[in-house]
């Protein structure tokens, strides 16, 4: 999943799903991602905007290697999985 413009932010899990200056997946939202993917990447391989994972008050849990693409990634909160930074590619990838 990415956004159209490279310089726009993501938010995902607890956080206000009404900010319109964001491509916003909600903790709901990410829940329906089914387990199976070999991977599943979030951001922009060129992507010059903050990637925010936040779990808030509930726990965000990916069944899948994630990959998180973006010039900062943020995480705060209860995330379940293994980081390993890969930043020649701007990505953290969560096994």
């Amino acid at each position: 999943m990415q956004p159209f413009t490279p310089s726009l932010d993501i938010k995902m899990g607890g956080i206000n799903p009404e900010n319109n200056s964001a491509l916003t997946l909600t903790a709901t939202e990410l829940d329906l991602l089914q387990t199976g993917f070999n991977s599943i990447s979030i951001g922009r391989i060129d992507g010059t905007g903050t990637n925010t994972l936040d779990a808030g008050r509930s726990v965000v849990e990916f069944r899948d290697s994630l990959i998180l693409r973006g010039n900062t990634v943020e995480l705060a909160g209860g995330i379940r999985g293994e980081i390993i930074p890969q930043s020649p590619l701007k990505a953290t990838t969560l096994f």
